[in-house]
């Protein structure tokens, strides 16, 4: 499959799969604290601190988290 497509002249890189790299999981529960979209909370951070002590990946997040939370606000988390 093309890693890179192109759309109206313009060139954009394909994601193929979830990330599984490893990030610092206090940075995450940073982030699920100051969510604004109702999602996640101080209750979901405890848990991830407390579930991945060394660190979480977004794939981590897409299989632990229910499926009513948006694979976008997994991502916007990561960012």
């Amino acid at each position: 499959m093309k890693k890179i497509i192109e759309i109206n002249g313009k060139q954009y890189k394909r994601i193929d799969e979830i990330s599984k790299e490893k990030v610092d999981v206090k940075k995450v529960a940073a982030n699920m604290r100051k969510d604004k979209t109702g999602f996640f909370g101080n209750s979901w951070a405890k848990a991830i601190m407390k579930k991945y002590p060394k660190g979480v990946s977004e794939d981590d997040l897409q299989n632990d988290l229910p499926d009513y939370i948006a694979g976008s606000a997994i991502t916007a988390l990561f960012n």
